[in-house]
């Protein structure tokens, strides 16, 4: 979903919110209230954050109210768990499924999707740790590469904590994944190559090189936004 919203250039809750209507084909639960599927298509087009906050948390509290439930829809590729414990919203690529609980699936979809200046560009970095991710559970099975898929993991907990931080800390927390990212690869890349494994290494090269390009795509995005605000 990510994905078909950066090439559409909106954000991606325009899309997935549509999952959480109450008249959606999938709602199997007997909660049907118009003036809650008013507040998501509100939010859909709400690009500022707190403004966005407000009325995912006023659908929130309708329900709470109401005591209404909603079965979610269920993705085929992907799975967003909320952390209650952290508050940083986690994602395994393996099986995919949404939260039954209506609460927390809000909950994650404002802070998985909130709408941000350089939203884009995490999302990028999500997509890049996909393939860190896969590379993490196949080194594991191989035996001798355990320690880049211990790389590969802190790559993606970097990834996620900067999808929580990004709202303080975007430039620095965007750079540090990217970098993670391109070290990351890079390592894998070079051992790769050691094994001389069927032109692999080729491919994580192609990795390192994306993550530099998204680095300084981002940077000369951030520069441009920051001369046009002072003007």
């Amino acid at each position: 979903p990510f994905v078909v919203s950066y090439w559409r250039e909106r954000p991606a809750d325009q899309i997935l919110n549509e999952n959480w209507r109450s008249t959606a084909k999938w709602n199997e639960s007997y909660y049907k209230n118009p003036a809650y599927d008013q507040l998501l298509d509100q939010a859909r087009t709400e690009l500022d954050f707190e403004a966005r906050r407000d009325l995912y948390q006023a659908a929130q509290q309708l329900i709470a109210e109401e005591g209404g439930h909603l079965i979610p829809y269920h993705v085929n590729q992907f799975h967003v768990v909320n952390n209650q414990v952290s508050g940083v919203p986690a994602q395994a690529f393996t099986e995919i499924e949404w939260h039954t609980d209506l609460h927390s699936s809000l909950t994650t979809l404002f802070r998985f999707m909130a709408a941000r200046d350089d939203g884009v560009f995490a999302r990028m970095a999500v997509i890049l740790n996909a393939a860190l991710f896969g590379l993490a559970a196949f080194t594991q099975f191989e035996g001798g590469y355990t320690a880049f898929g211990s790389l590969c993991t802190v790559a993606a907990v970097i990834n996620l904590l900067q999808l929580r931080w990004s709202e303080r800390w975007g430039t620095l927390g965007t750079l540090l994944v990217f970098l993670f990212n391109a070290l990351t690869a890079a390592a894998t890349a070079i051992q790769y190559q050691r094994q001389d494994s069927q032109y692999i290494h080729y491919v994580w090269w192609l990795v390192v090189l994306i993550s530099i390009i998204a680095g300084g795509l981002y940077l000369n995005r951030k520069r441009k936004t920051d001369q046009a605000a002072k003007k």
